[in-house]
């Protein structure tokens, strides 16, 4: 049952990644219009309820059941497959400024003022930007403690506390 769930979230990860997957060759660094940039937003609003879903649900199931590798390390494994199969990037970060793993904080000027804002109480976090010539939306979304199970590894916080941050860089097309 585990296995068809993780390699359902894994197909999952490579359709997404089929979907998204940008077009080779140059492009100017031009404004893109607004129903682009809407269907970007809209891409990783899916994105961000996918995968907060399967992380909450790989924690409720192998938690409960005493396995010792944390939900983040399964769900950083299914970024990277995207990432690597055309997907769009994206990053598990800190925002509690003690990071359980030091490759999790922020790096990117973005995702340091996403960091500062999520700890501001703001839910969604965007800007526009270009990478490599492409224009790309870049956005975080918060990642709060939202079941007992998650204090296992993040010990002296409580639900509803906000311990990290997805982010996501989208390509506008």
């Amino acid at each position: 049952m585990r296995r068809r769930m993780v390699l359902g979230l894994l197909l999952a990860g490579v359709v997404a990644g089929s979907v998204l997957r940008g077009e080779e060759g140059e492009a100017k660094e031009t404004k893109p219009d607004r129903e682009a940039v809407q269907r970007a937003h809209d891409t990783v609003k899916l994105l961000d309820t996918v995968h907060k879903g399967y992380v909450v649900n790989i924690t409720a199931t192998y938690v409960k059941a005493q396995v010792r590798t944390p939900a983040a390390h399964v769900a950083k494994k299914v970024f990277e497959f995207s990432a690597k199969n055309g997907g769009p990037l994206v990053r598990l970060i800190d925002t509690t400024g003690s990071p359980q793993n030091k490759a999790n904080v922020a790096k990117s000027d973005f995702e340091k003022r996403a960091v500062e804002k999520l700890s501001k109480g703001e839910k969604y976090v965007s800007e526009v930007g270009h990478k490599d010539g492409k224009a790309v939306l870049r956005a975080a979304t918060p990642v709060p403690v939202v079941m007992s199970h998650c204090i296992s590894c993040h010990a002296g916080f409580k639900e509803g506390d906000l311990i990290g941050a997805l982010t996501y860089e989208v390509p506008i097309k």
